[in-house]
This record gives C-alpha cells, structure tokens and sequence, in this order.
C-alpha cells in the first residue's frame, strides 16, 4: 500500500466520515472466513490475525472475536488514530472476549517494504486477510507478484490463510437512471470523478477493484511453498456484474476457470459449482445449523435483500472513496458547496434523480428514501502449505 495512493494522505481525507460512510461486512463474511481457515491443508489456528490496510478498523474489531490477537496493518496515521479510539467498536457494538486482543501498527505491504516492515516477526501468523484494500498493495511494481507473496509467505505459518475480499460499485435496484448517474459519477471524466481514479494499468487499484481482484497473480504461480488451487472466487450477484463486464476488454477471457457464481438459494445447496468449503459449513460450532448458513450465503444473490441505501448516504459513500480528496485538491470551491449539500456528487445524483423522476411520470426519489443496492463482490484465498 503505497502512501502516495492511499487517499488518506490527502489534507482533505475524514477518517470519521469513512467509517460512518462505508458499508458494514456482513455476516456470511466470517462464516466463508472461519469455513476457509477450517478447511483441508489449514493449520486450522485462530490465534494471529493480520488485517492489511486496516483503515480505522471496520474489520480488526470484528476479527477480535475471532482470532485471540488481530494487528491492523496501514500507512496512514489519521486511520491508526481513527482505529485505536473508543469509537470504533462502539459504533461497531461490539466487545472483544476476554484474552483476546486488537492492536494496530503504521506500514505497509509491497516489494519496496521488505524490512521497512517494522515489528512484524517471520512466521507470526495464522490469518491474513484484507478487507477492500488489497488493490492498494503497489503490484504494479511487481507485476507476477514474487515479492508481494514473498512478504506474505515470510508472515504466514505453515498452513496459514490469505482471505481477500472486495466489493465493487454498488448496483441500484428498481431505479436504472439513478443506477446510470452513479455510473457517471464513477466514470465519467468529464461530468463525474473518472479522471480521479487509476486506471492506468491492469494493476492499477481502481482497475483491480473493479476487476474483482482478477488481475492479482496467483501465489503459487509466483512463489514457491503455496498450495496450488484456484484462488480467484467470484461471489454474489455475479450475474449483474457480468453485464456490466461485458464489452469491457478481455475481463471475460481473463475470468477463465476463476469463476465461481452462487446464483440462488436452490443452486447452493445443490452445491451446483461451490466449493465444498463454502457449500460445507466445517466449524465445529456451525456443524448443527447448515440452513441458516447457507440462508446467509444465499441472500446475497437475491436482489433487494442485500442492503439499503439513500441518496444521500450514497453521496457519503463516495465523498469517502479515493478519487474525492483528489477532485478537491483541483477544485478547492467545492469544500463550501460539499456542506451545503450542493457539490459535484450532489448535483449529478440530483440530476439522476429528476430524469428518473421525469421517466416514470412520478415525484422524485427522496434523499432519504430507502433504495435496494447490491455491492458484487469477490474472494481472493491462498494457503500456505503445511510442512
């Protein structure tokens, strides 16, 4: 994670704005989690956990009560400050079981940073895991990743994890031209944030993200002592991202054998193309309550169950993403009309809001009127082989 990409290193970045704009992990995150660190070839340890690119710690806190020692790993010190107060896992609601513990350390995870790490120790590690930010790791400076997996190899133990997850833009149901305004918001360079974001590689973070993490390179092929198995695990309303992938450069050829789509609930528990360690629930402590697992996994791909969202709120959410602080930067005049609620990202979801409105012969949408999204959202997993 590079500091120069890192939008916390903008004047402009709020960490409390951050935590209070993103998304919460879901539940049926952990259960894919705790099934992959328990199933064949882990070490199957829930002792040390580290969160790369930890922010202010949105999932460090949630790890807490899993593993008996999480460390959140970030170049910026506003996150840290953010990550190490009170506020966090108040707003999270939530306490650590008794002997488990949450720290956090500033640096980084790339070729540049071997040794510059830090107090990380060799082997130190049963579970690393990053939360929408693996893409901010500098691949593009080492491209088949020998380094990167190099420097997670040194910090896993023998049959530790690596648990990748991401999600995309989100997809607004019901509504499509407020759906198309959040896509020129995104990617429009000259009404929206386009030229904001990278895209300047396959490797590039915004690439990546929006990729689903395709384009990372597979640690076995990169680096020696990791178990050979796909790794790229695409979840979750695959089938509405793959519109929108389509006619979009070689995304589809690139996908290959990587792909894994849970379409319904019927599908899941046919196990029909699921990975036995997701179809399987493998914790002791779930071996008892298959449907209500496989309940969570499923609602994930059925539109509108997922999670809700405003206009406004979806005006927060990308006043937090990595392009904002930058936009700011150019255009200073825009911090004024950001409090009036009248700034760039206001004004193309108003103006959504009013073709939407026109389109159907009704009143606009309201600003605070609930509105069905789903974030697709992908998997990247590794395992280091047992010795």
């Amino acid at each position: 994670m590079p500091a120069s990409s890192s939008t916390v290193f903008h004047q402009n970045f709020d960490a409390s704005a951050y935590i209070s704009a993103r998304p919460r992990y879901q539940p049926v995150v952990f259960d894919l989690l705790r099934a992959w660190h328990e199933n064949e070839g882990s070490n199957k340890r829930f002792d040390d956990c580290l969160d790369v690119g930890c922010g202010p710690g949105i999932l460090s806190y949630p790890l807490g009560t899993i593993f008996k020692r999480v460390v959140g790993l970030d170049p910026s010190p506003t996150m840290l400050a953010q990550a190490r107060s009170n506020s966090v896992p108040e707003a999270l609601d939530l306490t650590l079981p008794e002997g488990h513990s949450v720290s956090f350390v500033e640096g980084s995870i790339g070729p540049e940073e071997k040794g510059k790490l830090n107090d990380l120790e060799d082997a130190s590690f049963d579970f690393i895991l990053a939360g929408t930010a693996i893409h901010w790791v500098d691949w593009k400076s080492d491209p088949k990743g020998e380094k990167i997996w190099q420097e997670f190899s040194r910090l896993l133990r023998p049959g530790g994890s690596i648990f990748f997850i991401g999600y995309c833009p989100e997809v607004i149901q019901h509504y499509p031209l407020i759906d198309a305004g959040v896509r020129r918001l995104i990617w429009d360079e000259d009404e929206g944030l386009g030229k904001y974001f990278d895209f300047t590689s396959p490797l590039a973070p915004t690439y990546l993200s929006t990729g689903l993490y395709i384009g990372l390179p597979c640690p076995a092929e990169s680096y020696g002592g990791w178990e050979e198995r796909d790794s790229h695990l695409y979840l979750f309303d695959a089938e509405e991202r793959l519109k929108r992938m389509e006619g979009q450069g070689t995304l589809q050829e690139t996908l290959g054998g990587h792909m894994v789509v849970v379409p319904s609930k019927e599908k899941l528990k046919e196990k029909a193309g699921v990975p036995q360690w997701i179809a399987k629930p493998l914790a002791a402590d779930h071996a008892n309550d298959d449907d209500d697992r496989f309940a969570r996994l499923a609602s994930f791909a059925k539109p509108g169950e997922r999670s809700t969202t405003t206009l406004r709120g979806l005006a927060k959410m990308y006043h937090s993403a990595s392009a904002w602080p930058k936009y700011l930067a150019d255009h200073p005049e825009e911090k004024e009309m950001q409090k009036q609620g009248k700034d760039l990202l206001c004004r193309i979801l108003e103006k959504a809001r009013q073709e939407d409105a026109k389109e159907r012969n009704a009143e606009p949408v309201g600003w605070d009127e609930p509105l069905d999204v789903i974030h697709p959202t992908a998997l990247f997993v590794a395992r280091k082989k047992l010795e």
